[in-house]
């Protein structure tokens, strides 16, 4: 658990730009960061930046944990045992996430969504009986020297016989050439060949073309890792109990790779940051808002008022011209555009208002405006945030 001295009062310019571009290798997740918008790649890898992750995130990095850890530790071979420490790893590892997110400011307010967890557990259950129920032996087991744990690389790892492996997870690839690697949920070897699957904690009922294209993305690392094509790849969500049949043809999958590595180059070559971001809906689920000089910019291009009320839930920048704290609620006034936007919020949320001054600049993010057009009521909700510019 780290702790930070983070306040929601920022420095113009601050930590502007991102100093550091990602380096290979690349996994299939961090690629669709990169495609959907560059400049939100060089965030992530740069440091400096207090990072917010939501509560279905954190439960998404605790069962991909515990999935690994089958990996890496194995189960019981009795149902019953593997079942219930499956359950126990599971909640060690979110408990791990609770406490994390408990030491950022930016994810205090956060709710926790106990019916995404219940899911969760009960997904991880179902892993834990299909493991159990094929004979899952961990591959860790299969490749690794105990006492030479430096050996297991995804290439130095041998060809597994698919009569006694009926299935691996957790499987670690990469491309030859190094550009990409990454680890497959779960692979599973049939009497017709090789079959991947990708877990997704989202709840969804469709299949984004950026799930897909990581789906196609490992494909091309297992023929490069193993040798052999997989005949089909799922991208599964295990917390809404569906999954989507992906196509996995080589050369629609060579295809991707080779974008893949285009879009990387062009990270890499292009000079200017600014021209890496590409504001639009990726904006909805970036952390890095409250730095990102060009979507402050392409917030207020924004021509039409109408527009900018819709686009202001993503977030908004004024004036302060109103500050009063009356029966333990923050209520004040943002000059923005040519409207008065009214917020009021219990004075625990923004305690940093207590140095706040008439005139100051305000981020105002993820709260939504309702109301009279020019006079709207900005909505401060769990997810909101307001953060206090300082002039140089």
């Amino acid at each position: 658990m780290t702790t930070t001295s983070f306040s929601y009062i920022l420095s113009e310019d601050e930590n502007w730009p991102p100093h550091v571009r990602p380096n290979s290798p690349f996994g299939p997740s961090i690629v669709e960061i990169v495609r959907s918008c560059p400049l939100r790649s060089c965030f992530d890898a740069s440091p400096g930046y207090e990072r917010r992750m939501d509560y279905p995130a954190r439960i998404g990095t605790a069962f991909h944990r515990t999935l690994q850890s089958f990996y890496e530790k194995g189960l019981p071979n009795d149902q019953e045992t593997a079942v219930k420490e499956a359950r126990e790893r599971f909640e060690n590892e979110l408990h791990h996430q609770e406490i994390d997110a408990l030491a950022r400011p930016r994810e205090k307010s956060l709710p926790r969504d106990t019916t995404r967890v219940d899911r969760a557990i009960e997904a991880i259950l179902l892993e834990a009986i299909r493991y159990v129920e094929l004979g899952f032996t961990p591959t860790s087991f299969i490749h690794s020297d105990p006492n030479e744990p430096g050996k297991n690389s995804a290439h130095e790892m041998p060809r597994i016989d698919s009569d006694s492996v009926p299935m691996e997870v957790e499987v670690p690839v990469q491309s030859k050439d190094g550009l990409f690697q990454g680890r497959i949920d779960r692979v599973e070897h049939t009497s017709d060949g090789t079959v991947i699957y990708d877990f997704k904690s989202a709840l969804r009922d469709d299949l984004p073309g950026r799930y897909q294209r990581q789906i196609q993305l490992y494909s091309l690392m297992w023929h490069e890792t193993r040798g052999d094509w997989p005949i089909s790849g799922f991208v599964v969500y295990p917390l809404a109990g569906k999954a989507y049949s992906v196509s996995v043809d080589p050369e629609l999958c060579i295809k991707i790779a080779q974008e893949s590595t285009t879009i990387i180059e062009n990270l890499q070559k292009e000079h200017s940051l600014t021209r890496l971001a590409i504001p639009g809906d990726t904006c909805t689920v970036c952390e890095y808002r409250p730095w990102c000089k060009p979507f402050w910019a392409w917030q207020s291009e924004e021509k039409s008022h109408i527009q900018a009320i819709e686009r202001a839930s993503l977030g908004f920048s004024g004036t302060l011209t109103r500050l009063d704290l009356n029966n333990h609620r923050w209520h004040l006034t943002i000059a923005w555009r040519n409207a008065t936007v009214r917020l009021s919020t219990p004075e625990e949320r923004l305690p940093h208002l207590f140095n706040a001054k008439i005139g100051q600049t305000i981020l105002v993010l993820d709260a939504k405006l309702q109301g009279a057009p020019y006079t709207p009521l900005a909505v401060f909700s769990e997810y909101s945030e307001l953060y206090l510019v300082q002039s140089r």
